[in-house]
């Protein structure tokens, strides 16, 4: 197959969530209208059963499913499947998302190709983008696509400056500038070396895709047990003020 100089893979990341990687991909492919060049899934659960069913519900979908036997954790999985890319362009998706709109795609392309800048485009609306605040001036592609610039969040000791693993569409090139991503840390220690290099998150004035994954919080390897318990009281947290909510 010949790719165009715009060719996008999508990398999703899975984890034994069978239902919510279902919600999340069905979603995807109900509303992108962008071409896909390959799809690539990597299943770090290490059961057996799982890709059994990635293979029964996705085996017409997906051109290459990666299975850690054993775990290998999150950033490990991202650069074993980065590594089988060859497109200019990466949408990278984890499994607990659901998109609702279409065009999410072209508009995130358009902004990456004005914006050398930015390291990726978010997906979720405004209120939902983690407590993050964004600049108040909306920029403008050429495309007329409306976007922002994500603000520096400072919470205790660090500072997220806009990268994520959170659905979004990046270039392999800003990849292979720091890769791979294991030898620079985790997501925090990413986000501080692309920060360094100048780099920033922006995120589209329409969101497309919202986050269904709450309550559902997979240990990665390596997590340490103190990580464990804070996201195990974040969920509780979130329970209660859920009940509370519908009483």
């Amino acid at each position: 197959m010949t790719l165009t100089r715009d060719g996008i893979t999508f990398v999703i990341t899975s984890c034994g969530r069978p239902e919510l990687l279902a919600r999340t991909i069905d979603s995807f492919v109900a509303h992108n209208t962008y071409p896909i060049a390959r799809y690539i899934l990597i299943e770090d659960s290490g059961d057996r059963d799982m890709l059994d069913f990635i293979e029964r519900r996705f085996g017409d979908l997906f051109d290459t499913v990666l299975f850690n036997e054993p775990r290998l954790g999150q950033i490990r999985s991202v650069d074993r499947a980065y590594a089988e890319v060859d497109t200019p362009y990466i949408f990278h998706c984890e499994d607990d998302y659901e998109f609702f709109r279409s065009g999410f795609m072209e508009d995130s392309l358009s902004v990456l190709k004005h914006d050398p800048g930015a390291i990726n485009v978010w997906l979720r609306n405004l209120w939902e983008g983690n407590r993050h605040k964004f600049e108040e001036r909306i920029r403008y592609t050429d495309d007329n696509v409306m976007y922002r610039r994500v603000l520096p969040k400072t919470s205790r000791n660090h500072t997220w400056y806009g990268f994520t693993f959170n659905p979004s569409l990046r270039r392999l090139a800003d990849y292979e500038r720091i890769k791979p991503f294991n030898d620079v840390g985790h997501e925090l220690e990413i986000n501080y070396a692309y920060h360094e290099l100048g780099f920033y998150g922006v995120t589209l004035e329409e969101g497309a895709a919202r986050d269904v994954g709450r309550g559902h919080h997979v240990s990665d390897v390596g997590e340490s047990f103190i990580q464990r318990i804070r996201a195990e009281l974040r969920r509780r947290r979130r329970a209660r003020r859920e009940r509370r909510a519908h009483r």
